[in-house]
């Protein structure tokens, strides 16, 4: 009981150690890599890269403003810089395993006198949720595609009726608990339009490639590129690796070869695309990270109620 007590203690310590640790190893695979031809990609193509640049940061605004509006429909007020902060705590776990990164944004929030953990974390799940639902009606979207644009519509509206449907039961086994949301909380508006800004936020990472191989000698349409980038994506990140770290460069480089890329732009490419989606907002994640805990440690320092990170339950 002792040794369960302590580790209960400094879970968030021991938390942040791990982190560091895996971060590590990331900086590490990324040190040992060969960047020569990347660096001189980047050198002598500052357009491309600043547009690239341009479409990961529509991606994260996009997913920052969902991520948001989950949190404000179960009355925690996150619409704030503070919020915008916990929310890119989460961006300093993009190389944990399993999705556990996740669990950093609503630890940062519930830091932040927010909410209690709980609500934050059923936040999270619904989160979650969304982004899932966003990916699959991209992908089943773009194959319904092909068929007739009605098609793809008829996708995005079933899985907004499947979420709205089932979200109460999925979040509840996500969490191993029975959950109570506000009435009318999944049967609203708010759901499809939640999905709907997900999904362009998987558009604009695929956008972020589409910039660096769209004019490129290949075969790669638009429809390729969104395709590709949302599903190798998805995939990378399911082998539990982390941040996908092989997997998702590995199947990446399988579907640009199938549609002809060279093999002297794809290593590049590919490398690249990771960088500006990948890498360069894990160091970006720890800054918000830092600042958060300074917040924290600056409330608690004035004793002011506000910042907490035991609130009263308010959900």
């Amino acid at each position: 009981m002792q040794l369960r007590e302590r580790l209960r203690r400094h879970a968030r310590l021991i938390a942040l150690i791990i982190l560091a640790a895996v971060t590590l190893y990331g900086v590490r695979e990324l040190a040992s890599a060969g960047w020569d031809g990347v660096l001189r990609y980047l050198r002598e193509s500052p357009r491309i890269l600043a547009f690239a640049v341009l479409w990961s940061i529509v991606d994260v605004g996009l997913e920052c403003c969902s991520w948001m509006w989950v949190y404000s429909r179960l009355d925690v007020p996150i619409w704030t810089r503070r919020g915008a902060a916990a929310y890119l705590t989460g961006r300093a776990g993009l190389l944990l395993p399993a999705q556990l990164g996740r669990l950093i944004r609503p630890d940062s929030a519930s830091r932040l006198g927010k909410a209690p953990l709980k609500t934050c974390l059923k936040a999270e799940a619904v989160v979650f949720l969304f982004d899932s639902a966003s990916v699959l009606a991209l992908i089943v979207g773009l194959l319904a595609l092909k068929l007739h644009p009605l098609a793809a519509l008829a996708v995005f509206v079933a899985v907004a009726a499947s979420v709205a449907a089932l979200g109460d039961w999925i979040t509840g086994r996500m969490l191993h608990r029975s959950l109570s949301f506000p009435a009318g909380f999944w049967w609203s508006w708010q759901t499809p339009a939640i999905v709907l800004v997900q999904l362009c936020g998987w558009i604009a990472y695929g956008m972020a490639l589409w910039v660096m191989v769209g004019d490129l000698p290949s075969d790669l349409s638009l429809w390729d590129v969104l395709f590709y980038s949302s599903g190798t994506s998805v995939l990378g990140v399911s082998t539990g690796l982390p941040g996908g770290i092989g997997a998702t460069e590995l199947l990446l480089g399988i579907s640009l070869k199938m549609e002809e890329l060279s093999s002297d732009y794809m290593v590049v490419i590919i490398a690249a695309f990771r960088i500006v989606t990948l890498w360069i907002w894990i160091p970006i994640g720890w800054l918000a990270l830092v600042y958060v805990r300074r917040r924290v440690g600056a409330s608690a320092g004035t004793g002011d109620p506000s910042s907490s990170s035991e609130p009263a339950d308010a959900s």
